[in-house]
């Protein structure tokens, strides 16, 4: 019994160990922690409670049995300064560090890695430390990842690196390293990331890292060799010197005569005559420079927003301005802002913020210590009382999102809005998470914040989409929107209406699938003498909602815009099969003078008979047409012609539509908050004049518009031969005979942050049968890649992200999504899209807030893979892209700053 039970109280004495050590916490590295954090300036959120066990920390991670700190994280939580010394050093066994995208300074204290033998990834980006390359990190033999890019170090790179033989990525890029590039040549030759580029380093490179790209050595005007441009030989090929030209001595020495004399005399006293004229007519201009500047004020005040660009002046321009002085500034809410005037406005120093589709916006510093905002609009064609009415809506918004406006001036070649200013950044940056850039253009990365996602989306769903304004704008220009503008009500929170639009997306993307599949051409693409295979069922999702004025009496509807669909229609009263509009009533026909029958026994061009969804009904003289949707809706009605005027400057264009009589036949009745649809289907061949879409139509090789943010309710424009903004990426568009009203573009190859997805050329191009390839559509939420290039596009966006933990149950339909616990920032890779090549002229760069999608309280991957040899790249992807389509040059150009 007794040999029994010692065994028994071993097994009990061990458990009761077993236990306690589980249940423990590492206590002096706790207490390391709290001198870290009581010893450097931090942000408030960053909170550490000694009554907590030191693993549920934020940033913190501890060892299963928690008998030591595994990995710390503190990714852009505001620690500023110096790193403490005696702090960081004593977590001995830690093995990930990441204090990346802080403002910590100077340089780094040698205790704090010579201690950590066991770490293994090493995140110091993004900060402004500064000094020599630290010679501790070189005594770090199990550091695998290595990452110290983005700040002030300068000297050389030692030699002493090749110590870290398991070294697989080393960043040290957008720094001052000087010198020569030490050979890195690591024993198990593991190193696949390296990148050096933005520094002062020179010489040739060496042959053990002419592996890597150039673009991890650019920058670096003094650095030569493979990649990069050959080495020039140090000493110039020798060649035999020219032999001395002797010039034989006159030995007679020649005295100057007395005529030669007398001549350089009077040449002395002429040229020091003129010399002394040009002297007095620069002082009098000088003069007159100095009068005139007190006279008028220079070109860096506020006088050269209402003339010209900042920085730039004219006599004329001061002139104008000075009879415009007698005019008032016109302020909201009663004047209770009207500390200033329009003389002090123009006395203000101005500096340009930025320039959009509408205007360029500038800060102006007023006399009084109050800064404003100031945009001066262009292109904008409206009478006195029309402006002051779209003024008198602009005041009455009222949002703790939206900056209030403080006063207009109205003058006839003059409009501007002053509001107030926001300082720290843009708002579309804060909205999008976009990189800024400070005045050395070094990129700065903005985090997304829960809190601030919400609050867009909550003043979002708080919009009156029964009283929606049109913006100025440019002439031939319609106002778009998204269409959850106009469909939030339908839902009970943002989420059930971010969930039916993923769906919407799905729908869209099915569709397009099908019809590769089934080899059929959708029925809008239709290139005369070319129609076979077709297929009588069309998509109807859209993302876009247009606003027209139509008819006589200029008639407001709302049509939902499709660029993979051609025909324009809209319901047309009397009719008994129409359903209800909520926000504009039913289009009249018989009320439009300006409406028309066409008579398709005479006009042959009215109806497209090779497509059985048209057909000449000669007994009623009129094309009927006849539309069901993938969607489930269908229009039923007769082609007719009619006047669509632009809401801009009322100019008006005659086309023909689809006169709906009956939408009630489908299976899903289409949504009452539009009137119809309207087709913006690729314009294939410029000397065709058949053809419904809208482009075609209104002969336009060219149309641009502004995909508006999903979050932000804001308008935006559609603009047909017209480029409204530059465009400075460019892609090529590829005509595809197969499906022709199409837009596909030559994706070449993407890039997650710095690091390339491995790409088969098969997986962007055409196969045999022209099925494949890449297109643009707005009508597909999420950009859909071909299954196994998505698996590597995914795991290296794993792989870069280092400081959440990705959830085992992620939202349907994605399958890589985080959880962000507590509500803080959080930074996310972005993506780089290059088209035809890999120049930074073919780069479209997505930030965070295009490449994961907030559901829920998960941070989505908004990219997925499928089955098909087809890419989609959707609009979530696209929100808040200027995109201007060139059918005649067969291009798509692309701008993030179009939609600010």
């Amino acid at each position: 019994m007794a040999a029994f039970s010692i065994p028994v109280f071993l097994l009990v004495i061990f458990t009761l160990l077993s236990y306690s050590r589980v249940n423990s916490e590492p206590t002096q590295e706790k207490q390391a922690l709290l001198d870290f954090l009581s010893q450097i300036p931090h942000e408030n959120r960053l909170q550490w409670s000694s009554s907590t066990s030191v693993c549920n920390w934020v940033g913190v991670e501890c060892d299963p049995t928690q008998s030591f700190v595994y990995s710390l994280r503190l990714p852009g939580v505001g620690l500023v300064g110096q790193i403490p010394v005696n702090t960081l050093g004593r977590l001995s066994q830690l093995r990930v560090l990441s204090l990346r995208s802080n403002r910590l300074t100077g340089s780094i204290p040698s205790d704090v890695f010579s201690n950590l033998k066991f770490l293994r990834s090493l995140y110091l980006q993004d900060n402004r430390f500064s000094g020599e390359f630290p010679p501790s990190l070189t005594r770090l033999t199990r550091l695998t990842r290595l990452d110290i890019s983005s700040n002030n170090f300068t000297g050389p790179i030692p030699f002493s690196i090749n110590n870290l033989t398991r070294l697989t990525g080393l960043f040290l890029q957008n720094n001052g390293f000087n010198g020569t590039l030490p050979s890195i040549s690591l024993s198990n030759n593991g190193l696949v990331d390296f990148n050096v580029a933005n520094n002062h380093l020179n010489g040739s490179i060496p042959s053990s890292l002419s592996k890597f790209p150039a673009s991890s050595f650019s920058g670096n005007i003094d650095l030569c060799g493979a990649p990069l441009l050959p080495c020039t030989p140090f000493f110039p090929s020798s060649s035999p010197s020219p032999s001395p030209v002797l010039i034989p001595s006159d030995k007679k020495s020649k005295k100057l005569s007395t005529a030669a004399i007398v001549g350089i005399a009077i040449g002395s006293v002429v040229l020091l005559l003129i010399l002394l004229l040009i002297l007095y007519i620069c002082l009098r201009k000088s003069k007159q420079r100095v009068k005139e500047a007190k006279r008028k004020p220079v070109a860096t005040t506020a006088t050269a927003v209402a003339g010209g660009e900042a920085g730039t002046s004219s006599s004329k321009e001061y002139d104008v301005m000075e009879g415009e002085r007698n005019k008032k500034l016109v302020f909201v809410d009663g004047g209770m802002y009207s500390t200033f005037d329009l003389e002090d406005l123009l006395r203000a120093s101005a500096e340009v913020l930025g320039k959009g589709s509408v205007g360029t916006s500038y800060k102006a510093v007023l006399e009084v210590g109050t800064t404003v905002v100031v945009k001066r609009l262009k292109d904008v064609v409206a009478t006195r009382k029309e402006f002051e009415l779209q003024m008198e809506v602009l005041g009455n918004m009222k949002h703790e999102n939206v900056l209030p406006l403080r006063a207009f001036y109205y003058s006839k070649d003059e409009k501007l809005l002053v509001s107030e200013y926001m300082p720290a950044g843009s708002l579309s940056a804060l909205l999008h998470g976009m990189y800024m850039f400070s005045g050395n253009e070094k990129p700065i990365l903005v985090p997304l914040n829960y809190t601030s996602i919400m609050q867009t989306r909550n003043f979002f769903m708080s919009i009156d989409s029964s009283n929606l304004p049109d913006p100025p704008m440019p002439s031939y220009t319609f106002t778009l929107y998204h269409r959850d503008v106009f469909e939030k009500s339908n839902f009970k929170d943002y989420d059930s209406m971010l969930r039916a639009r993923l769906a919407r997306g799905h729908t869209r993307a099915s569709y397009l699938a099908s019809v590769f599949e089934n080899g059929n051409n959708v029925k809008e693409g239709i290139v005369r003498g070319r129609a076979t295979g077709l297929t009588t069922t069309h998509s109807a999702e859209g993302e876009l909602v247009a606003s027209f004025l139509i008819g006589s009496d200029f008639s407001r509807s709302y049509l939902l815009v499709d660029t993979g669909t051609d025909l324009v229609w809209w319901q047309c009263g009397p009719c008994s099969r129409c359903y209800k509009q909520i926000y504009h009533p039913i289009y009249n026909s018989t009320a439009s003078k300006t409406f028309q029958k066409i008579d398709c026994t005479k006009d042959n061009s009215s109806c497209i008979t090779e497509d059985p969804a048209f057909k000449c009904i000669e007994k009623m003289r009129y094309c009927r047409y006849d539309i069901p949707y993938a969607s489930g809706i269908q229009s039923v009605g007769f082609m007719a012609s009619e006047v669509i005027t632009f809401t801009s400057d009322h100019k008006s264009q005659r086309i023909m539509f689809g006169c709906g009589k009956n939408q009630n036949g489908g299976k899903v009745m289409f949504s009452g908050a539009y009137s119809g649809i309207v087709g913006l289907s690729r314009r294939v061949n410029p000397n065709d004049p058949g053809g419904y879409s809208l482009p075609s139509q209104l002969n336009a090789t060219l149309f641009a518009f502004c995909l508006p943010s999903f979050d932000s309710g804001e308008s935006s424009i559609l603009s047909f031969n017209k480029a409204p903004w530059p465009g400075a990426r460019m892609a090529k568009l590829i005509p595809n005979y197969r499906l022709p009203q199409l837009h596909f573009v030559d994706l070449y190859t993407i890039f997650i942050d710095d690091k390339e997805v491995p790409v088969k050329p098969s997986w962007w191009q055409f196969g045999k049968n022209f099925n494949g390839g890449v297109i643009v559509d707005t009508g597909t939420i999420i950009t859909h890649f071909p299954q196994d290039f998505y698996i590597l596009f995914r795991d290296i966006f794993r792989s870069e992200v280092e400081d959440l933990q990705m959830v085992d149950n992620p939202i349907e339909d994605f399958d890589t999504c985080y959880q962000d616990i507590d509500g803080s920032e959080v930074y996310f890779p972005v993506v780089k899209l290059y088209f035809g090549s890999k120049s930074p002229g073919s780069m479209l760069f997505l930030a965070q807030e295009r490449v994961v999608l907030l559901i829920g309280d998960q941070y989505c991957l908004a990219f997925k893979g499928w089955d098909k040899e087809l890419t989609l790249l959707g609009s979530n992807q696209l929100q808040a892209v200027g995109l201007t389509f060139d059918t005649s040059e067969n291009t798509l150009t692309f701008d993030l700053d179009a939609c600010d």
